[in-house]
């Protein structure tokens, strides 16, 4: 009995957070990168970090993202490779605050 108050008290301060964090959408679309943030938010928050792309032959690149986005806004950026060659993934580090 316990353990299913502990639980219940987790999975509401969890509920809480998730909706509380934004999240940038990032979409590969081989020779370029979109990065979108859509803030649901009532107040301005501040979305910073980079982008690591690693291309087929190997190689990577590095872009830095930063933005400001207004409460109920959102913002796109596209990120190009240098190369011919077609992105094969892409890690983040992103955070919004």
């Amino acid at each position: 009995m316990i353990f299913m108050k502990y639980f219940l008290l987790l999975s509401l301060v969890l509920c809480e957070f998730a909706f509380a964090y934004t999240r940038p959408r990032i979409v590969n679309f081989g020779q370029f990168v979109e990065v979108s943030v859509d803030n649901y938010e009532d107040r301005d928050i501040s979305c910073s970090g980079s982008l690591y792309l690693t291309m087929e032959d190997g190689r990577q690149q590095y872009e830095y993202f930063s933005e400001s986005i207004r409460s109920r806004g959102s913002v796109r950026r596209t990120f190009y490779t240098y190369s011919s060659e077609r992105i094969k993934s892409v890690t983040d580090s992103i955070f919004c605050y």
